[in-house]
């Protein structure tokens, strides 16, 4: 009766819910941040979104090159961060807290399976 259950049980699947919504928040950075950075404002949310936006693909793809192209896009947000915020660590904290929070995920064993 184990082998039945086991088979009938789907294998892993892509990470589609995340990497939809990472394409999600990717496209919606990138307008803007093109729209900022016509606006002579920080380039950094047009090429976050665009980097968000080729993550967010890259899962649906079940390509493990996902988690490299976000560990970019973490240096992407350390940098900007360091440039606007400075030293302050509270300057770091809204900047950096999400986007690290979001790549302890790329960490877990789920992503390892499916990727």
């Amino acid at each position: 009766m184990q082998g039945a259950s086991d088979q009938s049980r789907p294998g892993p699947r892509p990470p589609r819910i995340f990497g939809s919504l990472l394409l999600g928040i990717g496209a919606i950075l990138f307008l803007g941040g093109g729209r900022l950075a016509l606006l002579g404002g920080s380039w950094y949310y047009l090429l976050g979104g665009m980097l968000l936006v080729a993550v967010g693909v890259l899962l649906w793809q079940r390509r493990t090159l996902a988690s490299e192209l976000y560990g970019g896009y973490l240096l992407l947000t350390l940098a900007w961060t360091l440039w606007e915020a400075g030293l302050e660590p509270w300057g770091w904290a809204p900047r950096l807290l999400v986007p690290a929070l979001v790549g302890v995920w790329f960490l877990t064993p789920v992503l390892r399976r499916t990727s």
